[in-house]
């Protein structure tokens, strides 16, 4: 996971099942993984520090079960429900903390592949059940990028790692960024471990139609699974379009939606039009549709806006194409001698699996 890559409200009823800080707060620590309280394919997270380094006691403290809360429920709300299987005990994330035999110069010479490292390590101290992600927080460095992840079947394995104190070169280190809360929104550390935590289970899948760079895509700087020239733009979506590796209808190329490490929170929520209004339609002057919508009874805060309109057989094109307050605005321009045409169009809202759309035809007058 180079640096370059990742510069850049209540949840779900079944993630408020899985993982309830505030009201359980985070456990002592551990140094064994504790007695699942589900049984099956799960994520186990970990706080690691090398033999010479500074135990900053994120386990204990909270720090990462604040982070991991903000990002299931930023993912909970991109899928409409479901989210990631995560090990827990008495309610409350299940961490385990192993300080490590090597030292941190020993593992970070070891350059690409320092989670290689890592993972060796962990799988000889017992780490290594073939039903579990081990997605850690290495408290080490890094000489190369800020993590790394297995990516099966090209690059096999179960272990994804945080490198907390690496130092890209050329880039920012990656202390520099800070940890959300849990009813914060995501930055920097949440989607990057959501982003390696997911090329566990083998996304982004080489028969994607936006593939690239190992299991990246490069449709859009803002997927969460992006890899490119750009920085990443916050805030993140998860596989924009569904057409690469979230419930994209492909047959025979592995979807996410699918996967044994995802929960099942029943029948997702739909988007519901709360309000549609159109301006008067004159010729020579502009016309501007604006859709209102709900998402399962609480308000859209970000979504996509598709804007189509023809008159006279001419597609227009639009001159505004936002989202804000829970509304898809759309404008165009009607041609000028179209009096008396009929102007047809439609205002599409998407937001994660769910879509709406309203469809209008009136007389330019």
């Amino acid at each position: 996971m180079r640096r370059a890559t990742f510069l850049a409200s209540a949840v779900w009823g079944a993630l408020a099942l899985l993982l309830c800080p505030a009201a359980s707060g985070a456990l002592p620590r551990a140094l064994q993984d504790r007695p699942n309280e589900v049984l099956g394919p799960q994520i186990h997270f970990m706080y690691v520090v090398p033999r010479d380094g500074v135990d900053r006691q994120l386990d204990s403290s909270g720090t990462i079960e604040g982070s991991v809360t903000s990002f299931l429920r930023w993912f909970a709300r991109q899928t409409g429900g479901p989210t990631l299987r995560i090990d827990t005990h008495d309610g409350s994330l299940d961490v385990t903390f192993v300080r490590l035999a090597a030292s941190d110069a020993a593992i970070a010479s070891r350059g690409a592949f320092v989670r290689n490292a890592v993972e060796e390590e962990l799988h000889g101290l017992g780490f290594n059940r073939p039903d579990t992600i081990y997605s850690v927080y290495y408290d080490g460095s890094s000489t190369y990028s800020c993590g790394g992840a297995a990516w099966p079947p090209v690059v096999p394995g179960n272990v994804v790692v945080m490198y907390l104190h690496g130092r890209p070169p050329g880039f920012p280190a990656c202390d520099s960024n800070g940890f959300a809360g849990p009813n914060d929104a995501p930055g920097y550390w949440e989607y990057a471990m959501l982003h390696d935590t997911i090329h566990a289970l083998g996304v982004v899948p080489t028969c994607a139609p936006h593939h690239t760079l190992n299991g990246h895509v490069s449709d859009s700087p803002s997927d969460l699974m992006y890899s490119g020239d750009a920085p990443w733009t916050f805030p993140l979506r998860l596989d924009i379009g569904h057409d690469d590796y979230f419930r994209h209808g492909h047959a025979n190329c592995l979807d996410l939606a699918d996967s044994a490490y995802l929960t099942s929170a029943g029948p997702a929520p739909t988007l519901s039009i709360l309000s549609f209004a159109l301006s008067p339609a004159r010729a020579g002057r502009k016309v501007a549709a604006r859709l209102k919508v709900e998402l399962g009874g609480a308000l859209v805060t970000t979504a996509d806006v598709t804007c189509s309109a023809r008159v006279r057989g001419r597609v227009l094109r639009a001159l505004v194409r936002r989202f804000r307050g829970s509304t898809a605005e759309c404008t165009w321009r009607i041609p000028a001698f179209s009096r008396g045409r009929r102007l047809s169009g439609l205002v599409r809202v998407t937001s994660g699996p769910a879509r709406v759309t309203r469809a209008f035809s009136v007389a330019v007058r």
